[in-house]
């Protein structure tokens, strides 16, 4: 398993999986990414695979290679982050296949991310959520993941998070 840059042809195969992700929580009543939302950021997901910040993890699947999640990463500071600009490497937009869940698949992705920024000398891996999806917040922080702030925004609170790496 390993992360592979994506190409502009992997565009509607990474969209794909967003929705499925988005139709996923919107059916537990989670309001991370929205359908509608979702599909108003098409071209913008499209600008970022094609800017090279998209990438997708294989997984070896009954003889073959198929991509199993996707993941965007950015390295430049987030107005999120209120202007903070330390060497970290910001994770959006991580999703599985659902029917690759419940195998581990997250946490090996993470620790795919994890290597990544290490090499890349950053100090912190960093990421957001909705600041209401619990599950996801307790999925993080027992993977070491730091709550930094929770951020209000007009629409929703995001809880942002990070993880010290090359400290």
């Amino acid at each position: 398993m390993k992360l592979k840059q994506a190409r502009i042809e992997d565009f509607e195969l990474i969209f794909e999986i967003l929705h499925e992700n988005a139709k996923w929580l919107k059916k537990r009543a989670i309001v991370q990414w929205p359908l509608d939302w979702l599909d108003s950021k098409r071209d913008e997901i499209k600008d970022s695979v094609e800017q090279g910040c998209f990438y997708t993890v294989e997984c070896d699947s009954e003889n073959y290679n198929e991509v199993a999640a996707i993941v965007e990463l950015k390295s430049g500071p987030e107005d999120i982050w209120e202007g903070d600009d330390c060497e970290a490497l910001y994770i959006h937009k991580l999703a599985i296949r659902r029917k690759y869940e419940s195998q581990g698949l997250g946490l090996q992705v993470l620790g795919l991310i994890k290597e990544r920024a290490i090499k890349s000398n950053m100090k912190y891996l960093r990421l957001d959520c909705v600041a209401h999806n619990l599950a996801l917040r307790q999925y993080y922080e027992g993977n070491d993941f730091k709550l930094v702030a929770e951020v209000t925004m007009p629409e929703v609170v995001f809880a942002l998070y990070e993880l010290a790496i090359n400290i």
